[in-house]
């Protein structure tokens, strides 16, 4: 397992997170187009730190994060936190990510980024039971804070 940090969309982002799109169903914020517009429109001053997770040198799981400056602190947040209904880690849909190997990655992503934020934000993680796995969620204790409903409108009848 090999863990590369990457400060910008260079070609090497692009070449990955499309391989990991094409080997799985995403959501559109889950999308390179859509994050790497985002960060090109909305780059005031906010640090990128992509990491790349790697197994036998293919992509499974990309972590898409900014450092964005509020006041004296310094926050970890998604990218496209502002904008996007989910936020969390891109992940290749045949490789399930295993407790301990989820933990390793985690711990090794925040000794990485060690003195470069004072705090984490990292909400509006969807979980399993709504669209697919989630470590986040699953091996993190993340508190539910919110609720979203949403309406399909393909099954809804409507009497008019």
């Amino acid at each position: 397992m090999k863990i590369v940090l990457k400060t910008s969309f260079d070609e090497t982002v692009e070449k990955d997170w499309k391989y990991i799109q094409k080997h799985n169903r995403l959501l559109i914020f889950q999308s390179y187009e859509w994050n790497f517009n985002w960060y090109k429109y909305n780059n005031f001053n906010k640090k990128l730190k992509i990491f790349i997770i790697y197994k036998e040198n293919k992509p499974i799981a990309i972590f898409p994060f900014i450092i964005e400056r509020f006041l004296l602190f310094r926050l970890l947040k998604w990218v496209g936190y502002d904008l996007s209904d989910y936020l969390g880690p891109v992940l290749h849909k045949n490789y399930n990510l295993q407790r301990e190997i989820f933990i390793f990655i985690w711990k090794e992503i925040l000794r990485l980024l060690k003195g470069e934020y004072d705090l984490i934000i990292l909400d509006k993680l969807i979980d399993k039971k709504n669209y697919f796995e989630n470590p986040m969620t699953q091996f993190l204790d993340c508190k539910k804070y919110d609720i979203t409903y949403g309406i399909n409108l393909f099954h809804t009848k409507f009497n008019l």
